[in-house]
């Protein structure tokens, strides 16, 4: 996060420079930290919902490139490991595990 930026502010800059993309909706899942103990660096999950493309360039140093999944193709793609990026990996089980509660995919 940026100095002076809260949580969602930085999600929110964070979608614009990945994504080139703003979002109407937004719903934090939760946080946690990666390498608990060993670092005091802690991650926040966010469901960015009723996405529209903006008039912003994405950055070319952070995405090499945007494809769009539907739930089920998440289901798909980790069950047979096509995500190899352990935080990837553990935003979409999140997303997921939360699916028919008070968010859905």
């Amino acid at each position: 996060m940026d100095e002076g930026e809260t949580v969602e502010q930085a999600a929110r800059r964070e979608l614009l420079e990945e994504t080139g993309h703003n979002a109407a909706s937004w719903q934090q899942l939760g946080s946690f930290y990666p390498a608990n103990g060993s670092s005091t660096l802690k991650f926040h999950l966010w469901l960015a919902r009723d996405l529209s493309a903006a008039n912003s360039r994405v950055d070319a140093n952070e995405t090499l490139g945007l494809q769009w999944f539907s739930a089920d193709e998440v289901r798909a793609n980790l069950h047979r490991n096509a995500h190899h990026d352990g935080l990837t990996m553990a935003g979409l089980f999140w997303w997921l595990s939360l699916a028919g509660s008070t968010v859905q995919p």
